[in-house]
Order: structure tokens, then C-alpha cells, then sequence
């Protein structure tokens, strides 16, 4: 008799830790994808944030004349920054989302910052871009060339660098 009660005690206690296990999985189903969903927007909106304070770079170094050189130091967790010097424009890709930022193929802008979602196949791309085209000419090592970052756990640490001005437009130079 004591040995039945044995066994009826092992079998109960596996028993409920698999309803446990089960019920703590479920739960991990549906918190999981809310989780990620919305550490991709809090990735989102510290990029915009850095790239507010990289515009705010740029421009002071613009308004400062010739000569002047600021430091940016930038974290990249997730996807590309490039300094695009044929269209003088500053974006920064990320690649892979789960979920939409915002409306898949409307641009909208958050101050200098422009937003714009790309539907995939199966992920989203946002893209956040900087346009200077009509008063800041962006060239990277003194060419309108593209300088492109990776992520990387690392701390980038680009210079900006006011270059003078060609063709009425004030020439920002950006290199690491």
C-alpha cells in the first residue's frame, strides 16, 4: 500500500510540472512576438533620435564656416548607415522587422527625419533618411562618394567636417 502511494506521488508531481511546463510555453507563444515587436520599435525610435542629433552635427558645423570639425560617436546594433554623397543624403536601413513602423509605402516625416516603410516578403525594411540636397553638398573624403557602416558592437566615431563652399552649396565632409 505504501509503495502504491509512492508511485501515485511520482506520477502527480511529473503530471502537474508538464501542465506547468505547458502552460508556461503558451504563455511565452503569445508574449514572445509582442516582445520583439516592440523592441524593434524602441530600436526605431533611437535611431531616429540619433539621427536627430547627427543632423544637429551636421548643421552646426555647417553654420560655423570652414574649418570646423565635430566628432559623432554612434552605436549600430542593427542595420546600415550611409552617407550618400551623390544625392547628399544620410539613411540608415534596417533590414528584417517583423512588424510595420508605419504605413508600407508612405513617407512621413519626424523632423529632418524622413520615414519610410518597405514591405518584404516576409519582414519589413525602414528606411530614415536626411536630405540635405538643397543647401549642404555631403561628401565623403572629399569626393561625393558613399561612406557605408555596418553594425558592429563597436562605437563608430565619424568626423564632420565643414569643407567650404562649391557650387553655392556648403560642403559637409563625413569620414570615420
Amino acid at each position: 500500500m505504501i509503495k502504491q502511494k509512492n508511485g501515485q506521488i511520482w506520477i502527480e508531481t511529473v503530471l502537474y510540472t508538464l501542465i506547468g511546463l505547458a502552460l508556461i510555453g503558451a504563455v511565452m507563444s503569445f508574449a514572445y512576438p509582442k516582445i520583439n515587436e516592440t523592441r524593434e520599435k524602441i530600436l526605431i525610435e533611437q535611431t531616429i533620435a540619433s539621427l536627430h542629433a547627427f543632423d544637429e552635427v551636421v548643421r552646426n558645423v555647417a553654420e560655423r564656416g570652414p574649418g570646423n570639425v565635430r566628432s559623432f560617436d554612434m552605436t549600430l546594433k542593427k542595420g546600415s548607415f550611409i552617407a550618400d554623397g551623390k544625392s547628399d543624403k544620410v539613411s540608415i536601413t534596417i533590414n528584417g522587422l517583423t512588424k510595420p513602423y508605419s504605413e508600407p509605402g508612405v513617407e512621413i516625416s519626424n523632423g529632418p527625419v524622413t520615414i519610410k516603410t518597405e514591405e518584404g516578403n516576409q519582414f519589413f525594411n525602414v528606411i530614415l533618411i536626411l536630405n540635405y540636397g538643397s543647401n549642404i553638398n555631403i561628401t565623403h573624403e572629399e569626393r561625393d562618394d558613399s561612406l557605408t557602416i555596418s553594425p558592429s558592437p563597436t562605437i563608430y566615431r565619424l568626423l564632420v567636417e565643414n569643407r567650404g563652399i562649391g557650387n553655392n552649396l556648403i560642403i559637409v565632409d563625413i569620414h570615420e
